[in-house]
């Protein structure tokens, strides 16, 4: 099916069932939502497998779905560097991971999958997006406060990979830090705006079906606001 049409069909959703499709803050999130991303000697591969990690510490533990009960899950996210690259891993626990087979990136959007935007300041005025599901298939695209989406644009510089578990499923994906900084959204300071997401599908092609879970939870259900981003500085 056409890209656009899968645009059309997720922005009628969003705008007929999320709370509202209006403006959100336009300054940074104040909540003391911050992480610090340390460097790495380890020589991780993008294969969606957790075994390069060695003991890395979680940078996050749990994201809130807000909307369902306000309980946290089990998700586990891992962010590291080294001097090339922004590397991420999601370990994520799900007896019923859904996946769409249709080959379409679009797809995903019917899917389980892990979500992070990484936006050029605080107001989302330029972010870019990635949505990987349990088999790797990854969406990718730019986008524009308020829900201005480019899906035409090709995310070249990502590198993702997943595997299914016996409990879940895990996500890498790697980004390069040249790359980062040379379309400005890695500041001279090493910080970025950063949003880390979920959405959790519990029927096949079923957008109303999915639970949407976050690490910051932003001022109502929508994850493209300037209220659902936290800040994280890349230090050694």
């Amino acid at each position: 099916m056409h890209k656009n049409l899968f645009y059309i069909i997720a922005v009628v959703f969003a705008c007929s069932t999320l709370v509202g499709c209006g403006s959100g803050s336009s300054t940074e999130n104040d909540k003391g939502n911050y992480l610090e991303a340390k460097r790495t000697k380890l020589d991780i591969t993008i294969d969606g497998k957790a075994d390069d990690w060695g003991k890395t510490t979680p940078i996050v533990e749990g994201l809130l779905a807000p909307w369902n009960g306000r309980v946290k899950d089990n998700t586990k996210i891992y962010i590291c560097h080294d001097k090339q690259n922004l590397y991420f891993l999601y370990t994520v626990d799900d007896d019923t991971p859904v996946c769409d087979d249709e080959p379409s990136e679009m797809s995903v959007v019917y899917s389980d999958r892990v979500e992070f935007f990484i936006s050029k300041d605080a107001e989302m005025t330029d972010y870019v997006c990635a949505e990987i599901d349990p088999t790797g298939k990854a969406l990718g695209y730019t986008a524009k406060y308020h829900r201005q989406f480019e899906y035409d644009w090709d995310f070249d510089a990502l590198t993702s990979a997943a595997t299914t578990t016996s409990t879940g499923y895990i996500v890498e994906a790697a980004l390069p830090l040249k790359w980062l900084r040379d379309e400005g959204y890695l500041n001279s300071d090493n910080e970025m705006y950063i949003g880390l997401y979920r959405g959790d599908a519990t029927e096949p092609r079923n957008i109303s079906s999915i639970r949407w879970i976050t690490w910051v939870e932003p001022e109502k259900l929508d994850f493209h606001i300037p209220s659902s981003l936290g800040r994280m500085k890349l230090v050694r």
